[in-house]
């Protein structure tokens, strides 16, 4: 375990076992330690257990691979940070919202791009989410916050493939008018998220 990785654990310990003032006091430490106000991107890929059923999960493992071979170099150009990547989902932090929807794009554009020519059950299909706002950053290893947990419903639940749904939060960290999109807004686990469908 990390030294970051150590101390967030050992606040997390000392939270659980404190007063409700001894709370209140952790969570500003929590905050002014950990905190950071940014963008997050969470993807899926859609049809993994169709082609794992169909073929088996060394083809869609296979997959996953490109897909972070193609796309992890974009994020990294743009100012943004890969946090971590766990089965088919890729976890990344931006800079600004704007930073993020138009990485997100250009992504979208290079599968495109990527899956001509192929057979349909060779093709990259991602799903995104993206969220903007307060969140505990443990850098390189992982973070959390209310934006994170909306962008990865939308990501993980809400997306189809070449969708990229974006918060209303993050939409008006980048400027409403900015770029075109559909307005939309999902329930899901009992959580309303009014967000927008990009339109690229």
């Amino acid at each position: 375990m990390s030294d970051k990785m150590a101390k967030f654990d050992e606040m997390l310990a000392l939270y659980a076992d404190a007063d409700a003032e001894g709370r209140e006091l952790l969570l500003k430490r929590f905050w002014d330690t950990f905190g950071r106000r940014c963008a997050v991107f969470v993807s899926d890929l859609s049809g993994f257990s169709r082609l794992t059923q169909r073929y088996s999960i060394i083809h869609f493992l296979s997959i996953i691979r490109q897909c972070r071979r193609l796309l992890f170099p974009l994020i990294e150009d743009s100012g943004g940070w890969p946090i971590k990547a766990t089965a088919d989902n890729m976890y990344a932090g931006f800079p600004t919202a704007a930073a993020a929807i138009e990485t997100s794009i250009a992504m979208q554009r290079r599968l495109v791009e990527h899956n001509q020519g192929r057979h349909a059950d060779e093709h990259i299909g991602l799903c995104v989410g993206i969220g903007y706002g307060d969140i505990l950053m443990i850098e390189g290893h992982d973070f959390f916050g209310h934006e994170l947990n909306l962008a990865f419903k939308l990501g993980e639940d809400v997306a189809e493939a070449g969708e990229i749904l974006v918060t209303r939060a993050a939409l008006d960290a980048a400027g409403p008018d900015r770029y075109e999109h559909e307005p939309r807004t999902v329930t899901v686990s009992g959580v309303t998220i009014p967000h927008g469908s990009m339109v690229y």
